[in-house]
């Protein structure tokens, strides 16, 4: 779910996400912002298409963790 989405899902209107996210939405939110942070400074990519890949690549080890857990 994109932002909006998910405070939609969650049920709030000017309230910060953050602030009522779990542990557990936290501990993933941060994993998604690390691992995306390293493989960028990693890959030093040159263009957009690049920087999705790296994006797409964070993401799917957080839902994989999310799976698992």
């Amino acid at each position: 779910m994109i932002t909006g989405e998910y405070k939609i899902y969650k049920g709030l209107k000017k309230e910060n996400l953050r602030d009522n996210m779990t542990n557990i939405e936290l501990v993933l939110n941060r994993l998604a912002e690390t691992t995306t942070n390293e493989f960028s400074k990693n890959n030093n990519p040159q263009c957009f298409e690049e920087s999705k890949d790296i994006v797409k690549n964070g993401g799917t080890i957080v839902r994989n963790t999310k799976k698992k857990y």
